[in-house]
């Protein structure tokens, strides 16, 4: 029997095949083997695996599910509002003609329309890996949110990232209410990103409190990154019940409330939860480390404090053991010349982002294998001479394996401050 190649195969087999490929890079990699692959995968599998667009072109959808055997391979669906939005859209272009690229409308009933569209086309995308969604701030139907989530609830069991961005209480009290009753287990989600604003807290917590705490624990069993922002959860709980094995980050962004219970309790909470996932590599928490908090047997290789009081006693909170291991730290807060000292016990520190109320010869000799470094000056008039910028400069020159460098300077004007970025 002849050597048979793929480029012999019959169409439909090229095709299957073609399916089972996410990565872009991959594809375009097969393509490129041959013009029977090429002609085949470059229209219709290359264009139809990312879609990164605003959620309110209503066109895009409508063209989208026009085709809904080529719309049904998407891996990826980004739907968010943001300034960038537009410079970084992905969008088949073989679908949509370049002159409605930009096009967007803004009238009464506009958003319903897309969110409806949104829906059917959720039903379409069966193997769907990742979903990023912007809710429609003038939404009011819940109806149609509900519609929604339905359709991401049914139809996306292959779903591994899932990130949400609210605006209004609408959003997320519409999808734990399509979640949680009865309780749907994401098996497959090892990613989850949630991030409110425009609520209204009740005793100081989101009003859907517990029931959230019961969709992470209960309903997300593979997680491996989880990153809260922007609300209020009581943390204690969600840390004494949550065990993910295979949990390697964790980030919660918000100010915490601890309930009543004392620093010592807090850290004893903390530190259990540590211990249950020795797996943990990336770790950030807002205002609740304390000496007690961060048992020795962790081994962080990110590690963020974000507006902790406790900075400077960074030494007592974090064990030498734990330090050892750091391989990206990023603070909020001022690293003074005694702070800086902690550098010392980090041989393994190539990233560092910080606040610096000195110059940079103390951090390069303590860290003199950096390759990434931000850096924030608090900026008054030592710092704007050119013997300060001149030693600012030697110190950056002789980080040899430094590979990325931005900068933002704090301008303070009596009460109120200016950023001037730059990169």
């Amino acid at each position: 029997m002849g050597r048979q190649f793929l480029k012999d195969e019959v169409y439909e087999l090229q095709d299957l095949i073609a399916s089972f490929i996410s990565l872009p890079k991959d594809l375009l990699s097969l393509a490129l083997t041959c013009r029977t692959l090429y002609t085949l995968i470059v229209p219709d599998h290359l264009e139809f695996r990312h879609v990164y667009c605003d959620p309110r072109k209503l066109h895009v959808w409508e063209a989208l599910l026009s085709r809904p055997r080529l719309t049904a391979r998407l891996r990826s669906l980004i739907l968010l509002k943001n300034s960038i939005t537009l410079s970084a859209e992905v969008i088949p272009r073989t679908i949509v003609e370049n002159n409605d690229l930009n096009r967007q409308v803004d009238k009464l009933g506009h958003n319903e329309a897309c969110l409806t569209a949104l829906a059917n086309l959720i039903h379409i995308t069966p193997v769907l890996r990742q979903l990023a969604w912007n809710d429609f701030q003038v939404v009011k139907d819940e109806t149609l949110m509900k519609n929604f989530f339905v359709a991401m609830r049914d139809n996306c069991r292959y779903l591994q990232e899932l990130q949400m961005h609210c605006t209004t209480l609408h959003a997320p009290l519409a999808w734990i209410s399509v979640i949680s009753n009865p309780m749907h287990v994401f098996s497959n989600l090892t990613r989850f990103s949630i991030y409110l604003t425009g609520y209204r807290l009740v005793d100081g917590f989101t009003p859907y409190n517990s029931t959230l705490v019961d969709i992470l624990v209960d309903g997300m069993p593979a997680l491996c990154d989880l990153h809260i922002d922007g609300l209020s959860l009581r943390l204690p709980r969600l840390m004494e019940r949550g065990h993910w094995s295979s949990l390697q980050g964790f980030t919660i962004k918000f100010d915490f409330a601890p309930d009543g219970a004392s620093d010592t309790e807090t850290a004893a909470v903390l530190a259990g939860f540590l211990e249950k996932h020795p797996k943990l590599q990336r770790f950030s928490l807002s205002q609740l480390l304390s000496p007690g908090s961060i048992p020795v047997t962790a081994a962080f290789r990110s590690l963020t404090f974000n507006y902790n009081a406790n900075l400077f006693a960074v030494k007592d909170i974090v064990p030498l053991q734990t330090l050892q291991h750091i391989h990206s730290l990023d603070s909020t807060q001022c690293l003074d010349s005694g702070s800086i000292t902690m550098l010392s016990h980090m041989p393994c520190l190539r990233y560092l982002t910080g606040i610096y109320q000195s110059d940079l010869s103390q951090v390069v000799q303590l860290a003199p294998y950096l390759e990434r470094l931000f850096v924030v000056w608090l900026e008054g008039r030592e710092y704007r001479s050119n013997e300060a910028k001149n030693s600012a400069i030697e110190a950056l020159v002789s980080l040899k394996n430094l590979t990325h460098l931005g900068q933002m300077r704090w301008q303070n004007w009596g009460r109120f401050g200016h950023f001037d970025t730059s990169t």
